[in-house]
């Protein structure tokens, strides 16, 4: 090690406290006819109504809200129980209050019961081990908890409840019963949420759209098969794509074999989009893509079980030959891409169900649950899925595209190749082969597996097979996984794969405890989504969906995102994720981003709206352009600092190391250059050549390296509510719930930006709308002040509607801009047909453009030129 390190370490000991205090936020958050507890934006407390009728059979509920009124009245109905619930809420300082009103219509003399179950958060970050175990108040009257020395929160029903406990006896579940059996009649109940210790329990309600107050929102005011803005620029230099030779990993970037740099800012496309979008249609989705600024694509789920057709001829059967047509689709979908100078990510196995007559041995033990779907976990044991695996690589990689004459796997087009999709041993299907799993043939070879490498690796025998636990079971699962992982990338080596290599991903909460084995590939992999609201999500104590990303950075190693998006459709502020995603892959220096999906219905029509459709929904693809144009051209400058992460082994393998447990990883990550080493080749001797990648990595001389050997460090400063990059250009104010790029070239603000006054470099903010994202960048890759072409991009909440060819209702952005920029240049608006339309703007030399932003301007994009 170099002393540099060491050097670091000790400064960031001497001068780094760990958790600065900083004013307690709790907040309660009404929805349903229940809540949720926020401490410090951290969910601490959820809850759901449950009801079950004789012998467990479960009876959901459905609320909807009545009004909108000050009152917050709801209503709903358990069906197989025969209730119905009339309710309302209400506040004061320090509390919240529900009133339920349940009528029965029948008797249910037999039923378990109805009632609230609570989930509580024992470990959250927020409470510095501070918290008390939770305790139930006398006469199932209710519980409560105190999660600091000052703060404890009660809840109290009356009149008081038929039973209140601990779920199985653990602390973690409460549940809070109405009633068991039921009679006939009407209920009346109260609950309480009381939180002693503040001034004023802060109480938020979900935002409701009615009709209404959605009449004048803009409608349909995006194309869903053309894009009116035009980014084609971006890969004009990529024209066919694959004109630069093969992609290539060099340290922690990608290049092209004749040196030229690459970011890649792509989409999912998968399932039916591939195989029953028209060919006149790709080519069009094709053109739209990269207008859009995207450059890279994912095949996906094209071997998927539920999607039909699929890449096999008659997957019910066996999956042992392909299917002819659909292999011409994604031909044609390749030319079209390639042809738009957009690249391919390739996957071999997504969801692949083998069927009796594949041939796989011992199928009969594992034929009866889920895992026949993909046997996902078995592979790793199963000598007969590993070839049958291998005999699909060959022949799918093996297929010549007839329209560009190159088989797959010399096709310099296809950037990429991945293995195996969410299929791990360290974190979710480790438990598959375990001997109470009921796979007796499959248990003897983990365990004789688990024996024989515990003694090779000098492992503790008795608790290497334990896939649950960590300790030296997550050294054993690493090994076996990488052993998995030679074999199989040795295969594609020798097939003359030319596209770099991927074994897996992280994904789903694993710990860094799952990385080892995914450096056995060229690039590391990560899936990551969020939640609604995540520009408020404290660092301190909150990871985000970029947390989980900036987890999966090892040092030395390119990094990928092949999935990203927020969850559940459609969360209303997922407006602000692209150019969030975007400034902070750029700081970081991620090297390709996936968004998932562009689509996974056919692209043939307007369709709906969803999580895995998004290539019609505007709240996202209206900043796509400014997202890629950001990340692309440089407009955000990489960290000057870089900091690694560098665990011993036993805090490494033997503890859940993750961004909920690491404030080093959250405060840390909007600030500087983030990654993970991983120095455990006494561990793991085949990690020895990563090792020497990742020291190599130190002597970049762009960043001033530093190593961080505690997870838990705090680095954001004390008392602050902002973090801010250590090139100054990024800064989200967390407590506001505003993101903020001031650069050169690129200047936006996004999230709560209503009714603030915002002065960036160049470009001063006034905007009227609650919650809206408005960007204003460079077009020519000059500074915006001395620019000669500028878009400004703008998107508030756009909700989906049922009329047939308008999916969505987007609200209008309102307010002003003052634009500093040379003079003689005039406003357009451009609209969907990509003509342009003059508007009026006033120019001064002291403010610059005047731009006027209303409901008349229904295009989400304008330009100064």
């Amino acid at each position: 090690m170099i002393s540099l390190q060491k050097m670091s370490v000790v400064i960031l000991l001497l001068f780094v406290s760990t958790f600065a205090s900083a004013e307690e936020s709790i907040k309660l958050k009404a929805n349903k006819a229940l809540f949720s507890l926020e401490h410090h934006s951290v969910p601490v407390i959820t809850s759901s109504l449950v009801a079950w009728d004789t012998n467990w059979k479960w009876s959901g509920t459905r609320i909807t809200s009545i009004s909108n009124s000050d009152s917050h009245e709801f209503k709903g109905t358990s069906q197989n129980l025969d209730l119905s619930l009339l309710g309302h809420t209400s506040s004061g300082k320090n509390h919240h209050a529900w009133h339920y009103q349940f009528s029965a219509s029948k008797p249910h003399p037999t039923a378990i019961g109805y009632g609230i179950s609570f989930k509580l958060n024992l470990n959250s970050p927020s409470f510095k081990g501070l918290s008390k175990e939770p305790e139930l108040l006398a006469n199932n009257s209710g519980w409560r908890w105190q999660i600091s020395p000052e703060k404890t929160v009660e809840v109290h029903f009356s009149p008081k409840l038929a039973k209140v406990y601990f779920e199985r006896g653990n602390k973690n579940e409460i549940r809070a019963m109405f009633s068991g059996a039921i009679e006939v009649g009407v209920y009346d109940f109260d609950m309480t949420v009381t939180v002693n210790g503040i001034k004023t329990l802060a109480v938020e309600y979900p935002a409701l759209q009615s009709k209404k107050s959605t009449l004048d929102w803009q409608k349909n005011n995006i194309p869903w098969d053309v894009s009116p803005v035009d980014m084609s620029f971006l890969n004009a230099n990529h024209i066919p794509a694959g004109k630069h030779g093969v992609l290539v990993a060099k340290g922690d970037a990608l290049e092209f074999a004749d040196g030229t740099p690459v970011k890649f800012w792509g989409a999912n496309i998968q399932a039916y989009a591939l195989f029953k979008t028209s060919d006149a249609n790709i080519k069009q989705q094709a053109k739209r893509l990269s207008r859009l600024g995207f450059n890279l694509v994912r095949i996906h789920h094209h071997d998927s079980a539920w999607v039909n057709p699929n890449i096999f001829a008659a997957p019910k059967k066996d999956t042992l030959t392909l299917n002819e047509s659909s292999l011409k689709k994604l031909d044609w979908w390749i030319k079209c891409l390639k042809e738009e100078g957009i690249y391919i990510w390739m996957d071999l196995q997504v969801g692949r169900a083998y069927t009796a007559a594949d041939g796989i041995s011992d199928f009969a033990e594992i034929a009866k649950g889920k895992a026949r779907h993909s046997l996902k976990g078995f592979n790793y044991y199963n000598q007969s899925i590993q070839m049958k695996m291998m005999d699909f690589n060959a022949v799918y990689l093996n297929h010549v595209n007839p329209f560009t004459k190159l088989a797959y796997k010399d096709e310099p087009a296809i950037v990429s190749t991945l293995l195996i999709n969410e299929n791990d041993l360290t974190q979710h299907f480790g438990n598959a082969l375990l001997p109470n799993k009921k796979v007796p043939q499959h248990s003897k070879l983990y365990m004789a597996d688990a024996k024989q490498t515990a003694e090779k690796l000098h492992l503790n025998p008795k608790q290497a097979w334990r896939s649950w636990e960590f300790g030296d079971s997550k050294i054993y699962l690493n090994d076996a996984e990488h052993r998995f992982n030679t074999l199989m990338l040795s295969h594609l080596t020798n097939l003359g794969v030319k596209s770099p290599l991927v074994p897996g991903n992280t994904w789903g909460g694993m710990s860094l405890a799952g990385l080892p084995s995914l450096t056995d590939g060229d690039i590391i992999d990560v899936h990551s989504y969020g939640r609604e609201g995540e520009l408020f999500f404290n660092p301190r104590y909150r990871a985000g969906f970029l947390s989980w990303i900036g987890a999966g950075q090892v040092s030395g190693k390119p990094l990928s995102v092949t999935e990203w998006n927020l969850e559940k459709f459609p969360v209303s502020d997922r407006y602000t994720a692209p150019t969030w995603l975007a400034s902070v892959a750029a700081l970081q220096g991620w090297d390709s981003l996936m968004l998932y999906g562009y689509s996974q219905s056919p692209l043939n029509a307007a369709g709906r709206g969803g999580n895995y459709s998004t290539y019609n929904d505007p709240a996202l693809m209206a900043m796509m352009p400014a997202a890629a144009l950001l990340y692309r051209q440089g407009h955000v400058a990489p960290a000057k600092n870089s900091y690694h992460i560098r665990l011993s082994k036993d805090d490494f393998f033997n503890q859940s190391v993750t961004p909920v447990t690491s404030a080093s990883i959250r405060t840390l990550l909007e600030q500087s250059k983030v990654s993970i080493d991983l120095p455990y080749s006494s561990a793991l001797p085949w990690l020895a050549e990563h090792e020497k990648k990742m020291d190599a990595s130190y002597t970049d001389k762009s960043f001033e390296h530093h190593v961080v050997s505690d997870p838990n460090i705090d680095f954001i400063e004390s008392k602050s509510s902002v973090v801010v990059s250590d090139t100054h250009e990024l800064k989200r104010n967390w407590k506001k719930g505003i993101h903020f790029i001031d650069s050169a070239k690129s200047q936006l603000v996004s999230g709560k930006i209503g009714g603030e006054t915002i002065q960036l470099g160049d470009v001063k903010f006034s905007i009227g709308t609650v919650s809206a994202s408005v960007a204003v960048q460079s077009l020519d890759n000059m500074a915006l002040n001395d620019s000669s072409k500028i878009l400004i991009s703008k998107i508030a909440r756009c909700i989906p509607v049922n009329q047939k060819n308008k999916p969505f209702a987007c609200e209008p952005v309102i307010g002003e801009l003052y634009i500093k920029a040379k003079s003689g240049l005039s406003l357009y608006q451009i609209n969907s047909d990509s003509s342009k339309d003059k508007i009026v703007s006033e120019y001064s030399n002291e403010t610059g453009y005047k731009v006027l932003l209303s409901a008349k301007v229904a295009t989400p994009w304008l330009v100064l030129e």
